[in-house]
């Protein structure tokens, strides 16, 4: 039983995977990050182009062709 709680706080205090989990953190957070962008630039592109075709429509009908 010592053995095992003496393994134990030598795992809890094993420091070196430190930097790793937090370049893990940081590099997952990126990737949100750009998720984010990706889909906010997408939206706007969309809403855009649904804008465009509109006044299109809108410049057509209103011609006497």
């Amino acid at each position: 039983m010592k053995r095992l709680l003496r393994k134990l706080r030598e795992f809890f205090k094993d420091d070196r995977a430190g930097p790793l989990v937090e370049e893990g953190l940081i590099i997952g957070l990126s990737i949100l990050a750009i998720a984010i962008l990706v889909t906010v630039i997408l939206g706007i592109l969309g809403w855009a182009g649904d804008s465009i075709s509109s006044l299109m429509e809108t410049i057509a009908n209103l011609l006497p062709f």
